[in-house]
């Protein structure tokens, strides 16, 4: 008990260190309270920045338009940095992740304002399979926001990249922006917690249970809590345990990536397969979580058709997903799956 206070008092502290002594909680920015696909225009010496992929990058000038609300366009002067680990290295994507980095004065009153550094995701290769994939993984993003306002944001994008050398050259993708953790912590009242790890025991346990039974539902194995892997800790503004907040899924099995593999040390050959990664749990506590996904399915099922991905790869995409649905409302069948391969200790 004595260093669980202990812990609790370091929390605090940084939400002190993060925001001040009352950090403010309210509503997503601008940008993030739309979900409609938001058209952009990126313009730069690309082939500088996608060769720009090691160790030490820098970032790089460019131009953002987009189109305010009275129709007219506007542009933004912006830095383009490449960013990531796996998707950057050319190997594996010809065009990697993008960090665009926001002029704080020149974007006040625009959909940016307060927005610093966001995170783009873009598509992994030119091929058309590819786009669907950065559909999928957005669809990742905004399933689990139906779940939990818990949860990062996500704004759908049409990208045109456009060669500051040529305005002719262009290239049209999806792509899709995430809400910065900064943003985040503002909207819920609290802060990420930095170079801290702690097992799942320690923290909110309705919250880690409904991320881990996600992570089941769309197949995703890639993450874990006790190393920090495409999971932050969370720091509420309050005595209660901090929440484990999920991000990357393009590993999971219903975006099926083409470079996606299991980690080797488990007991499955594909990502599309589905392995329970989460901590073991008294029934009643699954059981909630059970009920609110069968509660949310409608939802979380609509929001397919909100996205323009091919209607192949909707309807193949949605049936994915019936197997969970199906089994959370078998107790034979569940117990078979998370009480067996639930993490103990």
């Amino acid at each position: 008990m004595r260093i669980w206070l202990v812990s609790l008092v370091c929390i605090r502290l940084l939400y002190i260190t993060c925001y001040g002594q009352n950090p403010p909680e309210g509503t997503s920015s601008a940008l993030f309270q739309s979900n409609e696909e938001m058209p952009i225009t990126l313009v730069a010496n690309w082939p500088v920045i996608w060769d720009d992929v090691e160790t030490e990058r820098a970032y790089h000038p460019g131009k953002l338009i987009y189109t305010e609300p009275n129709g007219q366009p506007d542009t933004l002067a912006v830095l383009l940095r490449t960013r990531g680990n796996f998707r950057r290295n050319k190997s594996n994507c010809s065009f990697p992740p993008i960090r665009v980095k926001m002029n704080d004065s020149a974007a006040v009153g625009t959909p940016f304002e307060g927005l610093n550094k966001i995170k783009l995701v873009t598509h992994c290769q030119k091929r058309a399979a590819a786009e669907q994939q950065v559909y999928l993984e957005y669809l990742c993003y905004r399933m689990y926001n139906v779940l939990t306002p818990e949860s990062y944001h996500a704004r759908l994008l049409k990208v045109t990249y456009q060669d500051s050398a040529n305005a002719a050259d262009t290239l049209v993708k999806p792509g899709f922006f995430i809400e910065p953790t900064k943003e985040m912590g503002k909207r819920l009242g609290g802060a990420v917690m930095k170079n801290v790890r702690l097992n799942s025991g320690r923290l909110d346990q309705d919250q880690i249970n409904l991320m881990a039974v996600y992570q089941y539902m769309i197949a995703n194995t890639d993450w874990s809590i006790t190393v920090g892997h495409n999971v932050k800790l969370f720091a509420r503004n309050d005595a209660n345990p901090p929440l484990a907040i999920p991000y990357d899924f393009d590993w999971s099995g219903i975006v099926g990536a083409p470079y996606a593999r299991p980690n080797p040390v488990l007991p499955i050959q594909s990502v599309r397969e589905r392995l329970y990664r989460g901590s073991c749990q008294e029934e009643a506590l699954f059981k909630a979580t059970f009920s609110l996904f069968m509660e949310k399915k409608a939802e979380i099922l609509s929001i397919f058709d909100e996205v323009p991905m091919e209607p192949k790869v909707r309807a193949k995409s949605m049936k994915f997903l019936e197997p969970f649905f199906k089994l959370i409302q078998d107790d034979k069948a569940y117990r078979k799956v998370f009480e067996a391969e639930c993490r103990r200790g």
